[in-house]
């Protein structure tokens, strides 16, 4: 907890519906190179009134982990999410299966909450995602402003 309406968290165990992207990221332990588990990537709850916002980075723990990390372990209910989802991998110019992320789409479309979503999303997988999810997704791009 930062204060009231600021709160930081890490350590996502949950591994349903993650990138396959996520095998070819390392880090270094000790003096090896080991497959990245992604517990110390952070993620920020903003709250305001009856708002909560909750604002992640290239989710690579799986935006279905991070959130039912908050809704399950902190009976959080989010208003909207905002960041990238990690379904394209730049490094091989791949989007994520079609059906993996039909299957994220139809779980977030179903927890209530509006998301805006960027970079490493890509383009096709936010394609599919807005098929599903229709208004409860958009694109944030470069310059993009949002007023919530």
């Amino acid at each position: 907890m930062i204060d009231d309406e600021l709160q930081l968290f890490s350590n996502i165990k949950g591994r349903k519906l993650t990138a396959s992207g996520n095998q070819n990221l390392f880090m270094e332990l000790n003096t090896s190179l080991v497959q990245d588990d992604f517990t110390h990537e952070q993620n920020l709850i903003i709250k305001e009134d009856s708002t909560t916002l909750l604002v992640v980075g290239c989710a690579h723990n799986g935006i279905v982990n991070i959130i039912d990390h908050l809704t399950t372990r902190n009976n959080v209910s989010l208003s909207y999410v905002i960041g990238g989802f990690h379904l394209y991998n730049r490094s091989a110019n791949k989007c994520e299966d079609p059906s993996l992320v039909s299957q994220i789409g139809e779980y977030l479309k179903n927890t209530g909450s509006k998301y805006y979503t960027c970079h490493c999303t890509g383009i096709e997988p936010y394609k599919n995602l807005k098929e599903i999810m229709g208004e409860k997704v958009e694109y944030l791009a470069t310059g993009s402003q949002l007023i919530l």
